[in-house]
């Protein structure tokens, strides 16, 4: 009976500490949240550093108001996986293959996971959080009346980057990452009247080359925001046109 209760003592402070690694509230722990605006659900594994085993510690519905908050530790490991609709034909608006992404917890308080439509893992604090969310491509002008949000549409058989152009500078700033298996989708993008954008073919994974003139060149292409209530973009005229100039 001893032996009992000996054992069950021993698994009782196994599980107290297993769950603390990630979910309970520590003294040395960093609050950390996770915000799901990828689009669709998601689940959120726990990597164990010690045996690299993961455990599932929460599954989140797509929304990028809400905050999902857990304690952990710096330097531990997350893995977030895209969940396959309820039909079962997989992910991306059916048929795709189910996205996977990480993200390490680093040593600053208060840090946000954000997973993004293309579903890359940003991770930022509060106020890097909140630009995210509001980000507008304001070209200085703060001229609210002229505000638009367009859409961006890859349907282009590659994928895409969207990049805002800043016309003093010419510098670039990546707004999203846009997978040709998504191609059914609209990306929102925030912006003003008369702002410049880039719409860049990205490279395949495995070959570094792209598909256009046999990978000697990646298309590019850009287009200004217009005065339209209801802008929508497509990459596949928008590429097409550079391969017709060419």
């Amino acid at each position: 009976m001893l032996g009992f209760r000996f054992a069950a003592a021993n698994l009782f402070y196994i599980l107290l500490f297993t769950a603390a690694t990630f979910t309970c509230s520590n003294e040395s722990g960093i609050e950390i949240h996770i915000v799901n605006a990828s689009g669709g659900k998601i689940d959120a594994y726990w990597i164990n550093p010690n045996t690299s085993n993961t455990e599932i510690v929460g599954t989140y519905a797509d929304d990028p108001l809400k905050k999902h908050r857990m304690n952990s530790f710096v330097g531990h490991v997350f893995e977030i996986r895209e969940v396959p609709d309820e039909k079962g034909s997989g992910c991306g608006n059916g048929g795709g293959v189910c996205r996977v992404g990480r993200f390490e917890v680093g040593p600053e308080e208060g840090q946000f996971a954000l997973v993004t439509s293309s579903f890359r893992i940003d991770v930022t604090d509060a106020p890097g959080l909140a630009f995210r969310q509001s980000r507008r491509y304001d070209d200085s002008s703060g001229v609210d009346a002229d505000s638009r949000t367009l859409s961006v549409q890859n349907d282009a058989s590659v994928t895409v980057e969207v990049l805002w152009v800043d016309r003093e500078s010419r510098k670039r700033e990546v707004v999203e990452v846009l997978r040709e298996t998504r191609s059914k989708e609209k990306f929102p993008v925030k912006t003003y009247v008369g702002n410049l954008f880039e719409v860049r073919e990205v490279p395949d994974r495995g070959t570094g080359l792209c598909k256009y003139e046999g990978g000697k060149r990646c298309r590019t292409a850009q287009f200004t925001v217009n005065d339209e209530t209801a802008q929508v973009v497509h990459a596949s005229e928008l590429l097409h046109t550079v391969a017709a100039k060419s």
